[in-house]
């Protein structure tokens, strides 16, 4: 769940009782933090903290696996790093372009995602 009412869902909560929380995660532990689109005012909450998004997206839905089973784990792992990967990466250029010296001062780095119809049917995008 990317969004405070999706997790809120989740964990059959009012989106009321997670603020605090979700602001402590945000500004004091600085795990969680929201990716805003370049364009309009949407924005998603994603885990910023690589080791603790590694364990979240891998390890913790996967403990059984982990205690009984750790080849099939390890498989499991190797076959969805490509995208933990890619996404760890757009972070990491997003880093890199604030760091640089370059011969222009971005005024804003991210990505745009929303949806359009082709045919008649919903379609996803998202530019970088």
């Amino acid at each position: 769940a990317t969004s405070i009412s999706g997790i809120a869902g989740y964990l059959n909560r009012d989106e009321t009782s997670l603020t605090r929380q979700l602001r402590e995660l945000v500004h004091y532990f600085r795990l969680v933090d929201y990716d805003r689109a370049v364009l309009g005012k949407r924005s998603v909450l994603y885990i910023s903290h690589p080791l603790v998004a590694f364990w979240f997206r891998f390890v913790q839905p996967n403990l059984s696996m982990y205690e009984f089973d750790r080849e099939r784990l390890w498989k499991r792992v190797k076959n969805g790093m490509g995208d933990y990967v890619g996404k760890r990466f757009d972070f990491a250029c997003r880093e890199l372009l604030l760091l640089e010296e370059l011969p222009f001062k971005p005024v804003s780095i991210g990505r745009h995602w929303g949806y359009y119809r082709e045919k008649g049917v919903r379609k996803v995008y998202e530019i970088d």
